[in-house]
């Protein structure tokens, strides 16, 4: 009864915009009309490059790289926000910072995007109007490019959560 979805681009290679969709047994004929509507194949080459990184272990070797970074840097996250309550899977592209109660997620993440830090509240990611955590979200990969970039970020946000928001503070 499981459907699992995974794309090669965040984890492989960023150009190689392909996924792959396993389904149970008989799934993906239920799956054929509704993905026939929204596309209509992918792209025979990109299958290609994916298969053949796939099967001569390439692709394994890059997601390996990718775990090794990613661990690098939530460890570097973990150093520097040690004071912080968050939430990361070890080899996570991104984690869950909770902020202290002064700061609305909002005013949080404007007044760290004034600082060049960007962060998501968590109100973003709500699918529906169910409370959602007192937290931002931040990414440690994709645009942060170096260590010396990222360490950077990661002590404006340290310095912002030993802060208090001034009141009224928002910058749009």
């Amino acid at each position: 009864r499981t459907y699992y979805v995974t794309s090669l681009s965040k984890s492989v290679v960023p150009a190689l915009r392909i996924g792959y969709l396993a389904t149970p047994p008989g799934g993906a004929q239920r799956l054929v009309a509704s993905l026939g509507a929204s596309s209509w194949m992918a792209s025979p080459l990109m299958a290609e490059v994916a298969a053949g990184l796939i099967e001569d272990g390439t692709a394994e070797k890059l997601v390996e790289r990718q775990r090794a970074e990613m661990k690098r840097r939530q460890a570097l996250a973990a150093k520097i926000l040690a004071a912080a309550e968050r939430r990361a899977q070890p080899t996570g592209p991104s984690l869950w910072l909770a902020l202290p109660e002064a700061w609305t997620a909002l005013q949080f993440a404007s007044y760290v995007g004034a600082q060049g830090v960007l962060v998501i509240p968590a109100e973003a990611f709500a699918a529906a109007r169910d409370p959602v955590p007192h937290a931002v979200r931040i990414s440690l990969g994709g645009a942060v490019r170096d260590v010396n970039e990222l360490t950077k970020g990661l002590n404006v946000l340290a310095a912002a959560l030993a802060t208090r928001p001034q009141p009224g503070y928002l910058v749009l």
